[in-house]
């Protein structure tokens, strides 16, 4: 089955990777709708950089008058920017024709840069929003998606954007710097607050766990009559079962007489009791030009009409069998849809959405025979695929205006009597952008932009909040919030069962149906290897299950195959996960509103079964801290990880359980636009009987960030106290040399094993773990010797534990010269440590089997010394353990 994702806005702390530029370079030119920018960039920028205000009645304006507001001549500006403003946009309401005006011109403005083609280049959009309800504007998506498109469009052109709530000019341009030299999926960044307290964001593909697919239907608005689960889906000609009078839903499809649409219908799990249809032609026209070209294909009517009218241009003639053949395959598709449900309950009107008129007239039609409609799915869609040189302004508004205006239109049309259940067909141009879309990509991201904004309008109408499908501020108790919405995920601020009863499905290309096989796309794809083909029954399913899915955080869903998700980890690294990077967690089996958890399943890992406390192999709690760093890489991607804050140890964890299980919760709270705090808790759940026992194992808090982190060291607490353990180390384990003790302090050396003993075919296992977890283990036992063969004090908690190495335990084994030193003092209660190698070595983790982009070589160091330390490679402080009672000064190579 084809994987589901949903396209998310989550919090994204900023990574800088390359020296921040100028917001408005030498040369520049500046489109925007706002005379006050303009005025003020009068006064403030380089003189050679052109502004041009678009005007309002530019949008009714033809292509060559556009064009004439830009540059004239070959010499055209190298860097575009465009900058707009939503502040006095409303919703739901038609674009206003200014941000109109402005997308074209900056359509036709990219279009002569692609045609120059220069080396040094730059589009970027800057976009003020004041977040109303929480979320993005739909109609920033304007200039948004365009930017996308252009990634793909002008691959050697640097294109971005930053959508701002900043309150002045001065201030967005400081954001669109600071956004320049930063590493992002996507190239759309969201900057909400102040650089110190507010957050930065991106959006993101995050999976869909299979479970969640199909649950009830929309909350909040009760079940939609006649939807109910089931698991087959239905092939054209087909004939629906019986259905009681007045049962089952009713449905309203735009664009539903051909294409997926239709297909989609045909395969719905429970027969409508009443289905109305419609399209861009009436009944009598479709009929007409169905005789026109009977059952001839393409060739055989250009020949005929050629013959009988040699002067008609063949590209006329073209057109008029693509007319001709539409309205035969939506002849065709109404045979087909009345065979399956019975033609008294299938209606077709023509209507072009385009024609608010039209669209209004067809609604009262609607309401006067079925005053409710269940489900509204709008298909409606033309495509004008081609590269952005050839492409022309009259097409691209026609694509663009097809889905937007017609989206408001249908709004507008019945908002007296909304829908139950809004579903729109988007496609992945919106989410991601494609060659030769510049306009159909943005026209379907305003859609998406449109209904994560109505979760959000419909979050603030009942007082909720959420993490990731608004732009939430972030609580003051940042470092204690916990996913929601999980039964291993305690409740939070807001309800899990709310959401929007609004959805956008961003389809790939179907193999048999949609635009993609008429226009020829389907086998250029296929032979790309870029795009997957959906069947006509996986899209039947995968439809059904959206329909009856619980709609909290997926207004965005979006099916990926194997091709796109090859493509898009080649091209957007950081916007859909890779589990593979993750050596032990994996996917996660819940992706809430807050965070994410993973059900844990240690016993596949023989290697952890070398560290036992009597005869039960236990997880040691250095490897707690590599499941956090792999939590913290799902969260937050690129940004790095220093250091591990306030652990506990609260209770043992088995490595291979016989009745508990374990589950890792893990959520981002934003302190900044480049810091955050990653809170990961393991915890695990026995049902017994009547008794649900939850025992709380670990915690950990893990900054992540570009700064220092300033407040406090926490202050571990001793916890319970506890006799010597018994344990036994072998395999990995066995990895601490020499170990000299005192009362006060601890000395060894570190051997690390993992090539003497792991496979060589298993070492690219090791090569992707995130920390060196081992040498933090070997720490932790040279701070718990006892001096007693296999007995150990028992940590219960650390301070903090931080890294001055981007290298793993694979990369760290690999340096035959390097001595490591393990060294712990213990003063007061508490135990500090550290472990330093030779400081000719070189910590930063370069060399093979690194976890690669973990940490940055200067984190914690200096310049004069970028390993840290002089060779340090971790530390530790504020270790609270119990049960150390040194009763030898010296023990050897065990």
């Amino acid at each position: 089955m084809t994987p589901l994702y949903t396209l998310r806005l989550v919090p994204a702390p900023a990574v800088t990777v390359s020296p921040e530029r100028d917001p408005l370079p030498r040369g520049a030119l500046v489109l925007t709708d706002d005379r006050e920018t303009a005025v003020h960039l009068s006064r403030t920028a380089r003189p050679d950089v052109t502004t041009v205000v678009v005007p309002p009645e530019a949008a009714a304006w033809d292509e060559d008058a556009i064009t004439a507001l830009l540059p004239a001549g070959d010499a055209f500006p190298c860097h575009i920017r465009v900058i707009a403003s939503l502040h006095p946009a409303t919703w739901p309401a038609a674009p206003e024709p200014r941000l109109l005006a402005l997308q074209e011109a900056a359509f036709l403005a990219a279009k002569r840069l692609a045609r120059s083609a220069p080396s040094d280049s730059s589009v970027v959009a800057l976009v003020l929003d004041p977040f109303t309800d929480g979320a993005p504007h739909p109609y920033g998506a304007l200039l948004t998606g365009l930017i996308k498109s252009l990634t793909w469009e002008l691959p050697h052109t640097e294109a971005y954007a930053v959508v701002t709530d900043a309150a002045t000019l001065p201030t967005a341009l400081a954001r669109l710097r600071h956004e320049s030299g930063c590493v992002r999926g996507l190239p759309v960044a969201y900057y909400r607050g102040e650089p110190a307290t507010g957050a930065r964001w991106e959006e993101r593909l995050l999976p869909v766990e299979r479970s969640q697919e199909r649950l009830s239907p929309v909350a909040d608005a009760g079940p939609v009559e006649g939807l109910s689960p089931g698991d087959g889906a239905y092939a054209a000609g087909a004939t629906a079962p019986p259905a009681r009078p007045g049962s089952g839903p009713v449905v309203l499809a735009v664009g539903g007489a051909r294409g997926i649409t239709a297909r989609c219908l045909e395969g719905m799990r429970t027969p409508p009791s009443m289905l109305w249809l419609l399209g861009s032609t009436d009944s009598a026209t479709m009929a007409a030009n169905s005789r026109e070209i009977g059952t001839a294909t393409a060739e055989e009517y250009v020949r005929r009409r050629r013959a009988a009218e040699p002067h008609v241009p063949i590209a006329e003639l073209r057109g008029t069998y693509d007319r001709c053949r539409r309205s035969r395959e939506s002849l065709a598709g109404l045979a087909a849809l009345r065979q399956r449900f019975g033609a008294e309950r299938v209606h077709y009107l023509g209507c072009d959405v385009t024609d608010e008129s039209a669209v209004h007239r067809a609604a009262a039609v609607i309401r006067g025979v079925t005053p409710r409609i269940d489900l509204l799915v709008n298909g409606a869609g033309i495509s004008g695929a081609r590269r952005l040189t050839a492409k022309d302004l009259a097409t691209f508004r026609k694509v663009r205006d097809t889905k937007v205006a017609g989206h408001h239109h249908l709004k507008s049309a019945f908002a007296a009597s909304a829908p139950r259940l809004w579903c729109t067909f988007g496609s992945v141009a919106g989410a991601f952008g494609l060659v030769g879309e510049s306009d159909y990509g943005p026209a379907n991201d305003v859609l998406n932009a449109a209904a994560r904004y109505e979760e959000a309008r419909s979050r603030s109408v009942r007082g909720e909040s959420s993490a990731h499908g608004e732009l939430s501020t972030p609580p003051e108790s940042a470092a204690s919030r916990e996913p929601s919405a999980h039964p291993d995920a305690p409740a939070c601020d807001g309800s899990a069962d709310s959401g929007a009863a609004e959805y956008v499905i961003n389809w790939s290309l179907w193999g048999a149906s949609g635009l993609g096989p008429r226009a020829g796309f389907t086998q250029y794809a296929a032979n790309a290897g870029t795009l997957g083909l959906l069947a006509d029954a996986e899209g039947q399913r995968l439809f059904n299950a959206e329909v009856e899915a619980d709609r909290p955080g997926r207004a965005v869903p979006v099916p990926l195959g194997d091709a796109e998700r090859r493509m898009l980890r080649s091209r957007f690294p950081a916007l859909v996960d890779t589990p593979e990077r993750r050596p032990y967690l994996g996917t996660p089996s819940w992706v809430g509103e807050d965070g994410a958890v993973w059900e844990l399943d240690l016993a596949r890992y023989g290697h952890l079964f070398g560290h036992r406390r009597e005869s039960r192999a236990l997880l040691p709690g250095a490897l707690a801290l590599e499941l956090a760093a792999e939590a913290a890489d799902f969260l937050v991607g690129a940004a790095p990880v220093h250091s591990f804050r306030d652990i506990r140890f609260r209770a043992p964890i088995a490595v291979d359980p016989q009745v508990v299980r374990y589950v890792l919760t893990a959520s981002f709270d934003p302190a900044g636009f480049a810091r955050g705090t990653v809170r990961v808790g393991i915890r695990s759940r026995v049902v017994t009987g009547h008794h649900d026992r939850r025992v709380q194992h670990f915690d950990v808090l893990v900054p992540i960030g570009d700064g220092e982190d300033d407040s406090a060291a926490p202050q571990a607490g001793a916890g319970v106290r506890r006799a010597p353990a018994v344990m036994s180390m072998s395999g990995l384990f066995d990895q601490v040399r020499d170990v000299t003790l005192t009362e006060l302090t601890a000395t060894a050396g570190w051997e690390p094993q993992v090539r003497q003993e792991i496979p060589a075919q298993e070492l690219e296992f090791f090569s992707r773990h995130r920390i060196p977890w081992l040498l933090a283990d070997a720490l932790l036992q040279t701070a718990c010797a006892t001096g007693t063969p296999n007995r150990y004090a028992t940590p219960h908690s650390i301070g903090e534990l931080t890294l001055h190495t981007a290298a793993n335990d694979l990369t760290l084994s690999s340096r035959e010269t390097r001595d490591v030193r393990l060294r712990v003092t213990h003063t007061g209660g508490a135990a500090a440590g550290d472990a330093d190698g030779d400081a000719d070595g070189d910590a930063d983790g370069s060399a093979d089997g690194a976890a690669g982009g973990m940490l940055p070589s200067t984190a914690r160091g200096t310049a004069e010394d970028p390993a840290g330390g002089g060779g340090r490679l971790l530390t530790m402080s504020g270790l609270v353990v119990s049960g150390r009672e040194v009763v030898s000064a010296r023990r050897g190579a065990r």
